[in-house]
């Protein structure tokens, strides 16, 4: 990665997180937002909802862009990480206007210091990535077993 100390360490962090609990990981994930190229910071593929990971370590001028890249690359989810408090409010302000005008979709965005990254996933892991019982089988091509 080429954006300096901070950054990669935001990315390094959350990729190392979402590997421990299972995830498919990809750095640098290529879109193409309306002929205009870009990557993701972090791609992390759930069976059911792909997630969209960027780090501004700096600054939230290109949270825009972040949710942009996001919806283009078909992620249900977009998690802007930040080192700072501050910086994830300056965020959400940036995004605030965009709301407004339905330009999020369907897109679920989570503006996170990176500390609190731990917690998001407890509580929503379950959600984007059910986790099943090993199966029994008691017989050929009969299985028996239960969600959680």
């Amino acid at each position: 990665m080429k954006n300096g100390y901070v950054h990669n360490h935001l990315i390094s962090a959350v990729e190392q997180q979402f590997r421990d609990v299972g995830a498919k990981v990809c750095r640098e994930y290529p879109v193409n937002v309306r002929g205009r190229r870009g990557v993701i910071d972090l791609r992390v593929d759930f069976p059911c909802w792909p997630i969209a990971c960027e780090a501004e370590s700096t600054t939230s001028r290109r949270a825009d862009w972040d949710v942009d890249k996001a919806r283009a690359s078909g992620a249900k989810i977009l998690l802007i990480l930040t080192p700072s408090g501050s910086l994830a409010t300056s965020c959400r302000k940036q995004l605030q206007a965009k709301e407004a005008q339905g330009g999020l979709g369907s897109l679920w965005v989570f503006i996170l210091r990176l500390g609190a990254l731990p917690e998001w996933l407890a509580r929503y892991l379950p959600l984007i990535s059910p986790s099943f019982e090993e199966s029994k089988t008691d017989t050929p091509g009969k299985q028996t077993g239960t969600h959680s």
